[in-house]
């Protein structure tokens, strides 16, 4: 797994910093909507971000973000058949009043992952992934976005129903700036 950035004190805008007011994340000049397109594109799936009003601030390393981003919808691509939806929606979580998330989840309705499968799921497990929806795996891209999520102070958590699709949702504590 590459080194993590260690860069500290720096704060990631979902709206403003990754997110332009044409609502793309962006990345050395891509957006994250040019990216999804063209993931997307061969197949001809299909592409909506759903983001909030309100700004949502975590702190965290903006470029592994995206890359964890980027991991996660070319896993929806890859494991869904041509003509599959995938969307993505970033919303503010209130757990109570004190404790609230930014919660970003990449939604699919691909192949899914049986359930047995999804107790290891973040584990590095090179080639064991069982190929499905005519791709295969190497194995190590949930582990490293597991990684960069974690470095990050941050939660991930994945549901999936085989035959149906798979919610890979991140969590990331909100911070206030005064």
């Amino acid at each position: 797994v590459p080194a993590l950035n260690q860069q500290e004190g720096t704060f990631v805008n979902i709206n403003k910093t990754l997110v332009p007011t044409n609502a793309a994340l962006v990345y050395n000049g891509y957006t994250l909507n040019d990216i999804a397109n063209e993931i997307l594109d061969e197949k001809k799936q299909y592409w909506k971000l759903v983001l909030p009003k309100e700004n949502l601030i975590i702190f965290g390393d903006a470029i592994k973000l995206f890359e964890a981003l980027f991991n996660l919808v070319s896993n929806a691509s890859k494991y869904s058949t041509k003509g599959a939806n995938v969307l993505m929606i970033v919303e503010k979580i209130a757990y109570s009043k004190n404790q609230k998330v930014c919660r970003i989840s990449v939604i699919d309705n691909g192949v899914g992952i049986a359930q047995e499968d999804l107790k290891d799921i973040f584990e590095l497990s090179i080639n064991k992934r069982k190929k499905n929806a005519g791709e295969d795996s190497a194995g190590i891209g949930l582990y490293v976005v597991k990684a960069i999520i974690s470095k990050m102070h941050g939660k991930i958590n994945i549901n999936s129903t085989l035959n149906l699709g798979t919610t890979v949702a991140i969590e990331f504590p909100l911070q206030s700036i005064n």
